[in-house]
């Protein structure tokens, strides 16, 4: 009887987390492992590596054009990474089209893990080791950064149309901090010694209430609440990497909803990162 029983338990526990590994496949639209190459594992749009010229640039040319960045087979969280090893002009970017969920009311989550110290690593000036965005870091844009000068603060930003959230034209430097679109986080806990889970998560996005959260290893740092109004033309959204970033980027999923603070912590338990799940497809 208590063979029974255990072989039972057994079994449904192994159904709830195969359901529970399905339901974060179907979400995925677009995951980049780093393991293989610089190029995305999977994607619903474009999954080849570019180069854009620079910020606001339109000149995009295939692969990593830059030695500032590199992809490294070795050294990652699993596997290999991306490793921004100084500044530069031009960016790494993957292409947003379909990849990055947008529509009326939209949701999203971005999943990532990042690994510097900032103090020593970091050169001063913003930071952005994400970006989402067709046009500028104030107009319609998606991102963590770290403020410019130590000790460095670790921040979402969940900037809507830029007449949207800023409708009289307020100079960023008299905003404040109550009106600047950011989740803010004093202190974080990065260093080289460890990876961060760095996970952000739009809900409801251009419809009312809305919310962007903001989790650090499974853990929500903060929340931002709309209205988010959102305007991309979806074939320039650009998903932009290392922006002034010196450190090492991993594993970067997206999923085409808000996912659960269960699900959020589950990202985090595959044992070989997010490739198990596509292994099972």
């Amino acid at each position: 009887m208590l063979r029974t029983l255990i072989v039972c338990v057994f079994l449904v526990s192994n159904v709830t987390m195969a359901k529970a590994d399905d339901e974060l496949r179907q979400a995925m639209t677009f995951y980049a492992s780093f393991d293989q190459s610089a190029d995305a594992d999977f994607a619903k749009g474009d999954r080849q590596i570019y180069t854009l010229d620079k910020f606001g640039g339109s000149k995009v040319v295939p692969g990593i054009q830059i030695e500032q960045a590199v992809w490294d087979s070795d050294d990652g969280r699993w596997g290999g990474s991306l490793d921004f090893r100084d500044n530069s002009e031009s960016i790494v970017m993957f292409q947003g089209n379909q990849n990055m969920p947008y529509g009326d009311g939209f949701s999203a989550t971005i999943s990532f893990w990042m690994l510097l110290t900032p103090e020593i690593d970091l050169k001063p000036g913003y930071v952005d080791p994400i970006q989402v965005t067709d046009k500028k870091w104030n107009d319609a844009s998606i991102f963590v950064d770290f403020s410019q000068e130590n000790p460095r603060d670790f921040r979402l930003g969940c900037f809507s149309d830029y007449k949207h959230w800023n409708p009289t034209d307020i100079k960023w430097e008299e905003l404040a901090d109550s009106d600047r679109p950011l989740v803010t986080v004093k202190k974080p806990d990065f260093s080289r010694e460890r990876w961060v889970h760095v996970v952000i998560v739009l809900e409801d996005m251009n419809r009312e209430p809305s919310y962007a959260r903001l989790y650090l290893d499974g853990r929500l740092q903060g929340t931002h609440l709309g209205p988010h109004q959102i305007s991309w033309d979806p074939e320039q959204v650009r998903i932009m990497l290392g922006i002034k970033y010196i450190g090492r980027l991993d594993d970067l999923a997206i999923f085409d909803r808000a996912l659960t603070l269960k699900q959020i912590r589950q990202l985090a338990e595959f044992k070989g990162g997010l490739r198990d799940l596509l292994k099972h497809q």
